[in-house]
């Protein structure tokens, strides 16, 4: 996944996951000693609190939307999209393989910027190649050589229970605001 200076933190990594379990299995009525669960209770207890979390991100994602006035367009897989601004006519389509450029900014859902290539300037990346999160690959296809578009991608398809381990944390949903420049094969 795209992390401009990733550094892999396994201590940091472990911690969060760790945070996470101690938390799921804190928040439960019954004040019952770990290891009395079962693995099938266990699995239950994490499963349910996995359905509570992805509703909440899903009505976080569609309040961001009915906040700005936007009617959104969503994958098979939960990512959504707006091109806010389209392409000329008779503009390249992105397709699986295609080679795109992009300048975009990378930010968390409550406005917090992460990343961008303002910095760094334009990205090029191959779609279904690159180390860019699974989502915005999925997004891309329904976009054309300069669109500016909206991505938001749940947190499953982004960085998932670790985040990036730099600016983005665990269970994050990620928006790009992005403009494709160019589409290549080649």
């Amino acid at each position: 996944m795209f992390c401009p200076n990733m550094k892999l933190n396994c201590v940091n990594s472990i911690l969060r996951v760790l945070s996470f379990l101690v938390f799921a299995f804190s928040c439960t009525e019954d004040v019952k000693d770990n290891s009395d669960y079962t693995t099938a209770e266990l699995k239950t207890i994490l499963e349910n609190s996995n359905k509570v979390k992805t509703v909440r991100e899903e009505q976080d994602i569609e309040n961001y939307f009915k906040r700005r006035g936007l009617v959104p367009q969503k994958t098979g897989t939960g990512v959504y999209y707006v091109v806010y601004e389209k392409a000329k006519k008779d503009t390249v389509k992105i397709k699986h393989m295609n080679y795109v450029t992009a300048m975009f900014d990378i930010s968390l859902i409550d406005g917090k910027l992460c990343y961008s290539t303002k910095e760094t300037g334009p990205l090029e990346f191959q779609v279904g190649k690159a180390d860019v999160e699974s989502g915005l690959q999925e997004a891309l296809e329904f976009m054309h050589q300069g669109d500016k578009a909206l991505v938001l991608i749940p947190s499953h398809r982004a960085h998932g229970l670790l985040g990036d381990m730099e600016q983005i944390p665990s269970l994050a949903t990620v928006i790009y605001d992005i403009k494709i420049l160019k589409v290549s094969k080649e």
